[in-house]
C-alpha cells in the first residue's frame, strides 16, 4: 500500500515537470498571493510524502491545512503596507511596525487553532515537522525556479566582508 501510495505521487511529480517542458508556454502569472496549480500539486505530493501520509489521513488532512493556508493568506494581505515603504511617514512607519505585531499575534493564534484540529488526523510528529517540511519546500522551490530561470541567487556582502576585500 505504502510503495503503490509513493509511485503514483512519483508519477504524479514527474508528469507535473514533464509538462513543462521546453516547448510549453507560460501562462499569464497567477494573481499575487494565490499560488499556481502546479506548484501547490507539487506542495501536496511533497508534504504527502514527507509526512507519510495515508490516503485516508490525507483525506483528512489535506481540507483543514488548505483552509488554514487561506486563513494564513487573508492574515497577511490585511497587514499589507498600502504604499512603498520608503514612502512612509515616521508615524506610518510606527503604524507599520504596531500591525507588524499583531499579525504576528493574529498567525500564532491561528497555528494554535490549527495545531489543535491536526491532533485529531496527524501524529504530534508529523505537526512538529510540518512547519520544517512547509520550509524545505519553499526553499526547494526557489531553487528550483531559479535553476529554470539560468539564475544564481545573490548573497548580498556583509560590510565586514567589504571592508576587508579593501584593504
Amino acid at each position: 500500500m505504502r510503495t503503490h501510495l509513493l509511485l503514483t505521487l512519483l508519477l504524479s511529480w514527474n508528469t507535473l515537470l514533464l509538462a513543462q517542458g521546453p516547448g510549453a508556454e507560460p501562462g499569464p502569472p497567477p494573481p499575487p498571493g494565490q499560488m499556481d496549480g502546479r506548484v501547490k500539486a507539487m506542495k501536496a505530493a511533497f508534504l504527502t510524502s514527507r509526512l507519510e501520509l495515508t490516503p485516508e489521513t490525507a483525506q483528512q488532512f489535506w481540507p483543514i491545512y488548505n483552509v488554514m493556508e487561506s486563513e494564513e493568506m487573508a492574515i497577511r494581505e490585511k497587514y499589507k503596507p498600502a504604499k512603498e515603504l520608503s514612502l512612509l511617514t515616521d508615524e506610518e512607519a510606527e503604524q507599520m511596525i504596531q500591525n507588524g505585531f499583531r499579525m504576528e499575534e493574529e498567525m500564532l493564534a491561528l497555528k494554535k487553532t490549527y495545531v489543535a484540529k491536526f491532533r485529531s488526523v496527524l501524529s504530534v510528529r508529523q505537526i512538529a515537522v510540518l512547519p520544517r517540511l512547509e520550509k524545505e519546500f519553499n526553499m526547494q522551490l526557489v531553487k528550483r525556479l531559479q535553476e529554470k530561470r539560468g539564475e544564481r541567487p545573490e548573497r548580498p556582502e556583509r560590510p565586514a566582508q567589504r571592508n576587508m576585500r579593501n584593504r
